[in-house]
């Protein structure tokens, strides 16, 4: 679907001849880039057991298994052909991630992971019809991102799972929080972006998030989004808001169905040159799924608050402390009709085990996290360095059967550390320990289980090139 309407996008918008002559006015313009990543991964056996349970491979409820050493690995190749100036086409094919699985020992213990897709495919049109409106059409990867982080703290599909994955494929008593099924979206359709010096006017038409089969089977958003630039506070101070309406078959021919509201917020260089304040704010309404004939009313919440300092002395130096708050299920019946956890396709890895999808558990909804994360760089010998200690606990009770309520999901410390001789090649290595996790624990078995701990550790070391 996505290339055929690539085709006639541009069989609409290329009327002129275009020809690689170099006498002539319009020059096909050609532009290869690629990435390999590759990393060892070990994962103790908790962490190993955990993702089990929440389905990354093997495992389930209870099953304590062994550490795993693992090699992961993820190719991408992109191609940016430029038409004209105004007409650029994009292509860029990716393997899913290989991720250790139950057969740790066998390249092939997930082969899904060797077949290449289309991470974005599309045609885009600068000053279509008329001037600063631009038009891109096919696989589209788009986020809001105000901050600019590269992780955004809603939107941002092409790197994140089902909306309502943590939901329906939850633990305990239904108050799901974590999915392992990140960057398996094509969030496909038609994206028109008009921008001037300080606004940025957004609306997003994606019919095929996730192809379905039928109409009825795809899971869809439509969107609207601005930002604004506030030139007079401070240089990359923006504010911006959205909203997003998203839809697709839950199962069993039930529908979900909802509205998301937010803004987000920098401020940047005010009052000092090095501080900047951001936030987020979020309010979501609507339904998933349906009990007999009863829809489940969803009612999500979320926001963020947080400071960062940056000083740009030859030791570049930063900290940054932020409050985040996703709010959860308050009911753990089966027979409860609405859901308050916070849905989105959110994508944040700052902490390795809590957060990360490729390497730890993704917990992404019904949580209340204090980070605090600092880093310092060594320009001259290329290295980078960052701690981030993260406290977190559930934002509502979580139940497993046998076991009393617990909201405790853990406080991690990460150390990272990252050498970048070239501009292609960098060499990073990942050391993440989590404690007091009694929301893992109770999930391997708790008391039932003397081998459950409520302790985990992470080892990485990778390497990535690009050209």
């Amino acid at each position: 679907m996505s290339l055929s309407l690539i085709a006639i996008v541009a069989s609409i918008f290329v009327q002129d001849r275009v020809d690689t002559d170099p006498r002539q006015d319009e020059t096909i313009t050609l532009t290869l880039s690629g990435a390999i990543d590759i990393d060892w991964v070990w994962r103790s056996r908790a962490l190993t057991a955990a993702r089990g349970a929440f389905g990354a491979y093997g495992g389930g409820f209870g099953n304590l298994g062994r550490s795993e050493q693992v090699i992961e690995a993820q190719a991408r190749v992109r191609m940016d052909v430029d038409l004209s100036e105004r007409v650029r086409v994009v292509l860029q094919l990716e393997n899913k991630r290989l991720e250790g699985g139950a057969n740790v020992d066998a390249l092939g213990a997930n082969p899904e992971g060797l077949n290449l897709f289309a991470r974005e495919a599309s045609i885009s049109v600068s000053d279509c019809f008329f001037r600063s409106l631009d038009i891109s059409a096919g696989v589209i990867p788009w986020s809001f991102d105000v901050r600019g982080t590269g992780h955004p703290f809603f939107w941002d599909p092409a790197h994140a799972a089902s909306m309502t994955s943590n939901v329906l494929n939850g633990v305990g008593g239904g108050t799901g929080a974590a999915s392992l099924t990140r960057d398996n979206l094509q969030p496909a359709g038609l994206l028109v972006s008009y921008r001037t010096e300080q606004w940025n006017v957004t609306a997003a038409l994606l019919p095929a998030i996730i192809e379905g089969g039928s109409a009825q089977q795809d899971e869809a958003a439509y969107l609207i989004s601005a930002v604004y630039q506030l030139l007079s506070v401070g240089r990359g101070s923006k504010v911006g808001a959205i909203l997003a309406q998203t839809s697709h078959t839950v199962g069993s021919g039930a529908f979900s169905n909802l509205i998301t509201l937010g803004a987000e917020g920098a401020i940047r260089q005010w009052p000092l040159e090095e501080l900047e304040f951001f936030g987020a704010a979020y309010w979501q309404r609507g339904f998933v799924g349906s009990i007999a004939t009863d829809a489940i009313e969803a009612y999500g919440f979320a926001f963020e608050l947080g400071t960062r300092y940056s000083s740009g002395d030859a030791m570049p130096f930063w900290v940054e402390g932020k409050v985040t708050y996703l709010s959860g299920d308050r009911h753990q019946s089966g027979a409860d009709d609405n859901i308050d956890a916070f849905l989105s396709y959110r994508n944040a890895s700052d902490l390795l085990i809590l957060e990360d999808a490729f390497f730890g558990l993704n917990w992404n909804t019904n949580l209340r996290a204090f980070i605090v994360s600092s880093g310092l760089s060594w320009p001259d010998s290329k290295f980078d360095t960052q701690v981030t200690l993260g406290f977190c606990r559930a934002a509502q009770d979580v139940s497993f059967p046998g076991f009393s309520d617990t909201t405790s999901l853990g406080k991690e410390v990460d150390v990272r550390v990252r050498w970048s001789p070239t501009r292609q090649m960098s060499l990073e290595l990942g050391l993440a320990f989590v404690v007091d996790a009694e929301i893992m624990r109770r999930l391997l078995g708790g008391s039932g289980n003397p081998d459950a701990d409520n302790a985990a550790q992470l080892l990485t070391l990778g390497g990535k090139i690009r050209f």
